[in-house]
């Protein structure tokens, strides 16, 4: 049974997930590592992979206005026929982790043209800088980008 914070934490990361499918969290990648940021008014959240493989445990950290982190929570296990399975909170950090690091990397974007190269007959000579995504602009400044990640 899920206690009250793992209750908030997984409600938290449902609002986010569904949030991030309509289009509406600006998730940055940070650096070159496997972490990703959404900066809002009064803070920010990053959802990472804590050993920066891609893979679990993954790590939703809170921060507040001044890049101070204020709380962290981390993908947690139980057991399920002798079986080690992540529990809902778990499973839905893996989902926001996964859907924030597609958004991020504009993997959408670059499938959707290259079904388009295929219906229109066209192929290129590789990466084209309009694919590119403007909330990954690595010029964008602030306290949040000298994060330890």
């Amino acid at each position: 049974m899920a206690n009250q914070e793992e209750t908030k934490n997984t409600t938290f990361a449902a609002q986010l997930i569904q949030r991030t499918k309509d289009g509406n969290v600006p998730w940055i990648q940070i650096s070159e590592r496997d972490a990703y940021i959404f900066k809002g008014t009064h803070g920010s959240v990053v959802v990472r992979s804590r050993d920066d493989d891609g893979a679990e445990p993954y790590v939703l950290d809170l921060y507040d206005a001044r890049a101070r982190l204020v709380d962290s929570f981390e993908t947690t296990w139980g057991s399920q026929n002798g079986q080690r399975v992540s529990t809902t909170w778990g499973s839905s950090l893996r989902d926001l982790f996964l859907l924030a690091r597609r958004w991020a990397l504009g993997v959408d974007l670059i499938t959707g043209s290259l079904i388009e190269d295929l219906d229109e007959g066209r192929s290129g000579d590789g990466p084209d800088p309009e694919l590119q995504p403007s909330s990954a602009d690595p010029h964008i400044s602030s306290p949040l980008d000298e994060l330890p990640f």
